[in-house]
């Protein structure tokens, strides 16, 4: 088995509407030793505008995102490629990665045609899964369990302890600093060497970690310890962990991914007989009301700080002994129909999410089991295929699935994820009527200034220019302190640039990538585009 310790820097904090600028990985064995290292960049999509704020953290400018060789499309086969040589089951790591990296590497799988829970899938049916780590989990777990381990001083502008990489690191003696972070290699050089010190210096934290790292082995723990230590640490800077000693009631009868858990501070005696509501109105509250009553969620799949009895002491209440830990937990573990009100609860308590209509926002809308196959076939035909045959599968798709298209309308995603690949990466191939419709749509799509599109908008990333020029001006903490006038100069170049491109390939004539085009004036644009009040939507 391995590792793969991985980071991205990315053209937007949105995960469904950003893409993926460069990737660093290093391959390590299980003793964390590295055996190979791998980056890849990748050159800007034309339907993305980069935010102004990943833009000055990362510092890419034209060169890295219009001139880079490979395309979006060749970075994920060349990804594919470089992971499928290593050893399997592998284990992905990363800093904070369960909440960004990994949501963000999904989506960008998934708009490639590729598998794209990768992460957590097997190389072949019925051999091992890959499992998914977070080091960021690990420094919470240490910082509350082994507090001698790491020097967390630093506070951030909540008040409370830093714990972002770059604070990390450079009080522990590990070399990332404001010119280093924000890289991707840099970054994840720093995860992997700050997940050495705390493997080295606090093993029996480590281990427990380790054993998180999948819903499967959480769910062994919760059945192995009817009492455990639970620490529910929020995910970004403002690091204000809430602990229990607690123990698991029910799986949510929806959702396979959460456990419901009892703090066993409160008597369960006093909420045996409640019912369903009102087990519902208890699981909703909200804010600091939430962490006065005793039923909290716990979610499998984003490795969860737990720990069994022996290493719980540093959180252990002092009004709590063990007898009464034990004796609580029987009385929950005793009440079949109480636990089933809880998973019932747990049900009707969990928010409703919708997805969205965009391609983009559909990667959790899988495909019926009537027409996965077929569906899959056609993925393989179009990457295997050479662009001919990639446009001709393109062409075919609303014919050969007609009837998928009729029973779940959210597979035509993938023609246009298609539709897509070929406009980026052989625009050549298509036809020249369709073409230009492609780039008059694109330049309606990022141009709109309807403010509601989920994307990103040419309107938007300069609306944001001024509010960090404006933060620049009123707040002396601002994280932007560091930047230039003239690097906020050529951010407003860069964005007249892109538009100038867009604008070229739709209504001018000449190469879209043309920097010599004329700069665009709104008012010279066809009298139809002036307002771009109707963006293309799903193009």
């Amino acid at each position: 088995m391995g590792h793969i310790f991985y980071d991205l820097e990315t053209s937007d904090l949105d995960r469904n509407f950003g893409q993926i600028f460069q990737i660093g990985m290093i391959y390590t064995d299980d003793d964390l030793n590295e055996i190979e290292r791998k980056e890849i960049r990748a050159r800007r999509n034309p339907w993305i505008v980069p935010s102004p704020g990943a833009l000055l953290t990362t510092g890419f400018g034209d060169e890295e995102l219009e001139d880079e060789k490979t395309s979006m499309f060749e970075f994920v086969a060349e990804l594919k490629s470089w992971l499928n040589d290593k050893d399997w089951p592998l284990t992905f790591w990363g800093y904070n990665s369960l909440r960004f990296d990994e949501p963000v590497l999904q989506n960008a799988l998934h708009q490639n045609l590729e598998e794209p829970f990768l992460t957590s899938s097997a190389k072949n049916w019925g051999e091992p899964r890959n499992s998914k780590s977070d080091v960021l989990n690990f420094v919470k777990a240490v910082h509350i369990y082994a507090p001698d381990v790491l020097t967390l001083e630093e506070k951030n502008s909540f008040g409370s302890v830093s714990i972002s990489l770059l604070k990390v690191c450079g009080q522990n003696g590990i070399g990332l600093n404001e010119e280093t972070a924000h890289d991707a290699m840099a970054d994840i050089e720093a995860t992997l060497e700050v997940a050495r010190k705390l493997k080295k210096e606090a093993p029996e934290i480590w281990d427990q970690m380790m054993k998180m790292r999948g819903k499967d082995d959480v769910e062994t723990f919760l059945k192995e310890n009817s009492v455990f230590a639970y620490s529910n640490a929020p995910q970004r800077g403002n690091f204000v962990a809430q602990h229990m000693m607690a123990t698991a009631v029910a799986q949510n009868a929806s959702y396979a991914n959460e456990h419901i858990v009892f703090d066993l501070r409160y008597d369960p005696a006093e909420y045996l007989d409640k019912t369903v509501d009102e087990l519902v109105a208890l699981l909703k509250t909200e804010d600091e009301d939430h962490w006065k009553q005793p039923l909290h969620t716990l979610r499998k799949n984003q490795q969860p700080i737990l720990m069994p009895q022996e290493l719980a002491g540093p959180v252990m209440p002092a009004d709590l002994d063990e007898e009464t830990l034990k004796m609580r937990a029987k009385m929950v573990h005793s009440n079949p129909d109480f636990q089933k009100r809880i998973a019932e609860a747990a049900k009707k308590a969990r928010p409703t999410y919708d997805n969205g209509t965009e391609p983009e926002q559909q990667i959790f809308d899988f495909v019926g089991r009537a027409h996965n196959k077929d569906v899959k076939n056609w993925m393989e035909d179009f990457k295997s295929g050479d662009w001919d045959q990639r446009a001709a599968l393109i062409k075919e798709f609303p014919t050969r699935f007609e009837q998928a298209l009729k029973d779940q309308p959210s597979i035509r995603r993938f023609q246009t994820f298609a539709q897509r690949i070929m406009f980026a990466d052989a625009p050549e191939k298509m036809d020249e009527t369709a073409k230009q419709k492609y780039a008059e749509a694109l330049y309606k799509r990022l141009t709109t200034e309807d403010k509601d599109v989920p994307w990103m908008t040419l309107p938007k990333a300069r609306a944001q220019i001024e509010e960090i020029v404006e933060d620049r001006k009123t707040n002396p903490d601002t994280r932007w302190k560091e930047k230039t006038d003239a690097q906020i100069a050529e951010l407003r170049d860069y964005y007249d640039r892109l538009e100038t491109r867009l604008k070229t390939a739709a209504y001018g004539a000449g190469d879209p990538g043309n920097d010599n085009a004329l700069p665009v004036d709104k008012k010279d644009a066809p009298a139809q585009h002036k307002q771009n009040r109707n963006p293309k939507r799903g193009m």
